[in-house]
């Protein structure tokens, strides 16, 4: 009978109740999207790991390789491009062409390194196992450091802009 709604105790722990939620659900989504994003992450960087793992399988079995490629693969998946400056409308085409050119050969001849004796289409899966690799370590490290950012700064608008894109990055 004490902590019924017309006492005025009840009425009393029924707003400090609601101020608390107030003040700790913000808290608790928080701690509750930031897990979320961070299995996520764990999740991209097990799958980073495999298909290393996978490319080193291949490098040696049908590559031929001798020694263990998982170094120079791991060197590989840190590889990035930087794109042209956009703001130059002459030429930009030309320049992005020659990226992707040089791009290819580099990627080919790391190939070539891990797969020697491989044979042409062994060379073509190689190199299509390293640009997805590469690929999926870039996602891997993009949501790291959303993880990491929510963490340091508690933005929550952040944090739900990550949130809503993890079914689509989960895919």
């Amino acid at each position: 009978m004490f902590f019924t709604e017309q006492s005025m105790a009840g009425q009393i722990i029924w707003a400090l109740l609601f101020f608390s939620f107030i003040l700790f659900y913000p808290r608790f989504m928080m701690y509750k999207m930031i897990s979320e994003i961070e299995v996520t992450a764990e999740m991209l960087e097990a799958y980073a790991r495999k298909g290393i793992g996978l490319i080193a399988k291949v490098a040696t079995e049908k590559g031929g390789y001798k020694g263990d490629p998982k170094p120079t693969i791991e060197r590989t998946m840190d590889f990035f491009l930087i794109p042209p400056v956009d703001l130059d409308p002459y030429g930009i085409l030309a320049k992005i062409e020659h990226l992707m050119d040089k791009t290819e050969d580099r990627l080919t001849g790391i190939v070539d390194t891990i797969a020697p004796e491989g044979d042409k289409v062994w060379k073509a899966n190689t190199l299509s196992l390293i640009k997805g690799g590469i690929g999926l370590n870039m996602l891997a490290k993009i949501v790291r450091h959303y993880v990491e950012f929510v963490k340091k700064t508690k933005n929550l608008q952040i944090a739900m802009m990550v949130q809503m894109s993890l079914p689509l990055i989960n895919r």
